[in-house]
């Protein structure tokens, strides 16, 4: 019921805007920016599709924790989107999300969900590398030296 409430409200503020919008600046201005930001939201969606290796790359490096890596990816895919979907206020928040700008508000939903790990080096400290000797072949060289 919650969501049908939101969508209702969304509904009716995006129907305000665009009268707004239309009202200031005119009914040709408001379908262009329609079919502009449209355009520009497909172009953006596959470069940022395209680009998602440069954070495949970040990620082998540890140059970047990999849930900013995603939340990153996913805000700007998501914003894409919101682009390509016909609306003031969606392209208003389309632009925010592209940008990076909200970019906190999907790694604060992935904390949520996904609660955090141990990194490697948290979860074994520092590592230092040793042999392992056995103790009972150490002592039986011992006897065996011994004897001779």
């Amino acid at each position: 019921m919650r969501v049908f409430g939101f969508v209702l409200v969304y509904f009716f503020a995006e129907l305000g805007a665009f009268v707004l919008f239309a009202q200031k600046f005119g009914f040709w201005s408001l379908v262009g920016e329609i079919l502009l930001s449209g355009i520009v939201g497909f172009f953006l969606l596959t470069s940022a599709l395209a680009g998602s290796n440069e954070g495949i790359v970040e990620f082998l490096r540890n140059a970047r924790n990999p849930k900013e890596i995603i939340a990153s990816n996913l805000s700007r895919v998501f914003g894409a989107l919101l682009l390509i979907v016909p609306g003031l206020l969606s392209d208003s928040v389309g632009v925010l999300l592209t940008l990076g700008l909200l970019d906190g508000v999907f790694v604060g939903i992935m904390d949520r969900f996904f609660p955090r790990s141990e990194g490697r080096e948290e979860r074994y400290g520092e590592v230092i590398d040793v042999e392992v000797i056995e103790e009972n072949e150490r002592i039986e060289n011992e006897k065996s030296d011994y004897r001779k």
